[in-house]
């Protein structure tokens, strides 16, 4: 026989309570809208640490370039992919792209917004362009995402997000979780019951049922 392993279970490393939020009347965009709101108001409250929140759509910056205005003014590929890259060095965001080519172009320090990409200074010769004078700068969905959907019993599938919610340290695991409870059960009235919430753990009820 061996001997037993005995492990201490960290509450503060596991969701308190993790939910999937749908909607049978909302488009993903809206439910995506709702969901991050919801996020807000929880991150508010004391006895949270910190949210986990999957199924949001995720943006990039697109550069769609006009070859025939990049030619009206003069202006070559790889002068507008050193000016684009020499201010936003930084984590990959979005692409550049023409008929034939494609650069990675991300939006972070000098620039800041989509705005100051889009007025960017371009100096060809003796004249000083933006950047949107010769291209399109968009904020788009980014393409080949996978998306979260939740089954329902009849065998649809509705657009989902999911939030894990962690307690913060010290915080007693059921006042934590009813909190959050309260919390969304407020914000979905809040909202015309637009959105509807279904529990996937729920460590309170866990060990609720457990000890009693």
């Amino acid at each position: 026989a061996t001997d037993p392993e005995v492990n201490a279970l960290d509450f503060e490393n596991r969701p308190v309570w993790e939910f999937v939020v749908t909607s049978t009347s909302q488009s993903r965009a809206s439910l995506e809208r709702l969901a991050t709101k919801l996020q807000d108001r929880l991150e508010n409250v004391s006895t949270i640490d910190s949210l986990t929140i999957n199924g949001l759509e995720a943006d990039e910056i697109q550069v769609v370039i006009s070859p025939e205005q990049m030619a009206e003014v003069g202006l070559q590929p790889f002068q507008l992919r050193t000016a684009i890259t020499a201010v936003t060095n930084s984590a990959p965001a979005g692409t550049t792209a023409t008929a034939t080519n494609s650069y990675g172009v991300a939006v972070n320090a000098p620039i800041t917004s989509i705005e100051g990409l889009r007025a960017l200074p371009l100096t060809v010769g003796n004249e000083i362009y933006q950047l949107s004078d010769i291209a399109e700068v968009l904020s788009r969905p980014a393409p080949k995402q996978l998306r979260t959907y939740f089954g329902k019993q009849s065998g649809g599938l509705d657009p989902a997000v999911t939030i894990g919610v962690y307690k913060t340290a010290g915080a007693d695991i059921l006042e934590a979780e009813q909190a959050a409870r309260d919390v969304t059960t407020a914000f979905i009235a809040e909202n015309q019951n637009n959105i509807q919430i279904t529990t996937l753990t729920s460590n309170a009820k866990d060990i609720d049922d457990q000890f009693t």
